[in-house]
This record gives structure tokens, C-alpha cells and sequence, in this order.
């Protein structure tokens, strides 16, 4: 009697082990997909700050040297609040009239996006 009473317990035991395994694998999936995610949107907006940079480049609103901080919204904001940093740098060229920075977006000390880009500037006649 002893034998059929211990061997339920003992397959309803495995089966919770099984159950927990896998819901443990589970969550941790779907632990690195939000993870992923959280990286994959980080780098999208690194992206479409450094194009938004580049065209206030190519027009002339921003000098092509320094440093910006943007918050998660990508709006200006001060150093103590910022989450992307954005840094321009001039590149020389040796054709006249033509203009080059690279911008380099960082999030957390982490480097996300670098864009090299060049442009017409403005010549007086």
C-alpha cells in the first residue's frame, strides 16, 4: 500500500518541478527580450538625433562644435537631467565652401550612433 500512495506524491512532485523549470525559463526570456528592446529603442533615438543634428548643421543653426543634452523626449535639457549626450566635432576638409562634423550619441557612457556628415556652406561672392 505504501508503494501506491508514495508514487502520486512523488509524480505530482515532478510534475510542479517541471512546471517551475519552465516558467522559470520563461520569465527569463521574456526578461532578455524587454531588455533588448529597451537597447533597440535607445539606439533608434540615437539615430534620429544625430539626423535632427546633422540637418541644424547643414542649415546653420547649431555651430559644428560642442557638446548637447537631451532628455528621453529628445528635448534640450541641462547635464544633470540628460540621458542622450551629444557631441560635435569638426572635421577639416580641403575643398573650399565644404563643411564636415561628426556626431557621436551617448546614453548612459555607453557610445549608441556615430554620424560623420558634410555639407554646402555658404560662399560670399
Amino acid at each position: 500500500m505504501r508503494n501506491r500512495a508514495f508514487s502520486p506524491l512523488l509524480e505530482q512532485i515532478l510534475m510542479i518541478a517541471v512546471f517551475a523549470l519552465v516558467a522559470a525559463v520563461c520569465v527569463s526570456g521574456f526578461s532578455k527580450a524587454y531588455h533588448i528592446s529597451q537597447q533597440t529603442h535607445r539606439k533608434d533615438q540615437a539615430v534620429i538625433l544625430a539626423q535632427n543634428l546633422a540637418e541644424e548643421l547643414k542649415s546653420g543653426l547649431i555651430p559644428a562644435d560642442g557638446t548637447v543634452f537631451y532628455d528621453d523626449a529628445l528635448q534640450l535639457t541641462t547635464e544633470a537631467a540628460a540621458a542622450y549626450v551629444a557631441t560635435v566635432t569638426p572635421i577639416p576638409t580641403d575643398v573650399a565652401g565644404l563643411g564636415g562634423a561628426c556626431i557621436r550619441i551617448h546614453c548612459e557612457d555607453t557610445h549608441l550612433y556615430t554620424l560623420t556628415v558634410h555639407w554646402q556652406e555658404a560662399m560670399e561672392p
